[in-house]
């Protein structure tokens, strides 16, 4: 799980707990999770450590990765700053998925950023 301190990684984590199905989970974020996760090993891995990121993800050899590592707008950080992190966080993880050879599944959480922004519109009368 990429982005387990958010609230969301957080949830998506303990539900993913909650079933035997789901075996050796590993949640890895900058920020610890926001609640308690029993049956997960959390690595913290700094937002600039790239090299850190691509080694830890590919080290543990997934099958199946989740990656909730989006930085919000306002939420930690500022709009620009957000848009940068999320883009290194994001091409790190493409990286390290190049070198998973047993990887089965990739969810990827979106972001508003690809819906795009939404403005008000008055139509002409």
């Amino acid at each position: 799980m990429l982005g387990v301190g958010s609230e969301l990684g957080s949830l998506a984590t303990a539900f993913m707990e909650q079933h035997p199905e789901f075996t050796d989970i590993v949640g890895i974020d900058v920020h610890p999770p926001r609640r308690r996760l029993r049956r997960t090993e959390f690595i913290r891995v700094e937002q600039a450590a790239r090299a850190e990121l691509v080694r830890r993800i590919v080290a543990h050899r997934p099958d199946v990765v989740v990656h909730m590592g989006v930085w919000e707008p306002h939420a930690r950080v500022g709009t620009a700053e957000a848009r940068i992190a999320t883009g290194n966080y994001a091409s790190a993880v493409c990286e390290a998925l190049a070198h998973l050879r047993d990887l089965s599944r990739l969810v990827i959480r979106s972001g508003i950023e690809v819906y795009g922004a939404c403005l008000l519109y008055t139509s002409p009368s």
